[in-house]
């Protein structure tokens, strides 16, 4: 009941403000065409409701301004005096009243964040996409933009977890007056708060990301010779042949992990101090256009926890970070639920290989 009555409210507010606004809308269109020039909305790939991808629209804020080399200069040298003043109203938000009439979105809901923060959530924090995203949230009546990434996500589950349609009414009340207090605006992007992707990272480079409170489950991302060698040994003869791509037993394990040292990055997985998940992948190599998943391995009971789709997603975007095209990798015919992980990731069969395997790959786009 509560979602059908959710949706009579964004079908008739976003309507009925799309065309009393309309004649505003546009006199702001015009504007961005003359400050800003083409295009006049900002349009970029949203995940929504169960991380289906969508395309948000937003008014430009920024010029396109290069640099000698023809690279954009930064956002804080972009961002025009008009941009300001429309970030400090939230006016450009105004052209996802069509994402909301088109049911992509909704009145009230977490804010919809960038695809590349996907595998930077917890498990908790990942039900946030239970719901569709908002135009506003509970986050956004509590400090906006001037909060930390946790206790922003936290006011997201909040918000996921006590949803109801008087709980939408003070939000939408609320925000009418941050909006016209202009409290909680970063106009300047130089002061706002550090992207997830970089905070999570660091985070797995330190004392780990924590994807399970409850159980101490954390990734930790270790560069070559950071990690104890005989955790690894141990852990991959404990696991081979349960989920592998390109190691197996015809492989010396020792000489495998030096093979590891000298060139791969670790992305694993410990639950309590115990290793229980390890993606070894290539990265290093300069001159290579595509990255080379070498050993993906869960522990037999932790498999079914979304772990090795963490830890792929995790790999993907430190691909794209070392500028890779590709990622390959090497799996068993025989591999039935790593071949179903790899090709919901979107890696496909392209060439056949010895031992009863064959190789996938994926396109990455930046």
């Amino acid at each position: 009941m509560y979602l059908i009555f959710k949706r009579i409210i964004d079908i008739a507010i976003s309507l009925g403000s799309i065309i009393i606004l309309m004649p505003f809308i546009l006199i702001i269109a015009l504007l961005v065409r003359i400050k800003h020039g083409k295009p006049i909305l900002f349009t970029q790939i949203r995940p929504g409701k169960n991380r289906v991808l969508f395309k948000m629209y937003k008014f430009r804020t920024m010029s396109n301004e290069m640099d000698n080399s023809n690279k954009l200069l930064s956002e804080e040298k972009r961002l025009t005096s008009f941009g300001r003043k429309l970030r400090a109203y939230s006016l450009d938000e105004l052209p996802e009243l069509f994402n909301i009439l088109k049911g992509e979105m909704s009145l009230v809901g977490p804010r919809p964040l960038l695809v590349k923060y996907l595998p930077y959530y917890s498990f908790e924090e990942e039900t946030r996409h239970n719901v569709k995203p908002g135009l506003t949230g509970y986050a956004q009546i509590n400090g906006r933009n001037n909060l930390s990434w946790e206790k922003r996500l936290n006011l997201d589950l909040y918000y996921v977890n006590n949803k109801s349609i008087l709980l939408d009414l003070k939000i939408i009340t609320k925000t009418f007056l941050s909006v016209v207090s202009k409290s909680g605006v970063i106009e300047n992007p130089t002061l706002a708060m550090k992207n997830l992707k970089e905070t999570r990272r660091q985070e797995m480079y330190d004392s780990g990301f924590i994807l399970d409170n409850k159980e101490n489950i954390k990734v930790k991302l270790f560069k070559p010779k950071e990690i104890n060698p005989q955790i690894l040994h141990n852990f991959i003869e404990y696991s081979d042949n349960i989920l592998t791509s390109s190691l197996s037993s015809r492989v010396n394990i020792d000489d495998y992990i030096n093979k590891l040292f000298n060139l791969a990055t670790l992305i694993s997985v410990w639950s309590k101090k115990n290793l229980i998940g390890l993606l070894a992948v290539y990265l290093y190599d300069t001159n290579a256009n595509s990255a080379f998943i070498t050993l993906n391995v869960i522990s037999p009971e932790f498999q079914g926890r979304k772990i090795g789709g963490k830890l792929l997603e995790i790999c993907i975007e430190e691909s794209i970070e070392h500028n890779k095209d590709i990622v390959l990798l090497e799996v068993n015919e025989n591999a039935k639920p790593a071949i179903s992980l790899y090709n919901k990731y979107g890696f496909f069969k392209f060439q056949t290989s010895k031992h009863n395997s064959f190789l996938m790959k994926k396109i990455l786009y930046r």
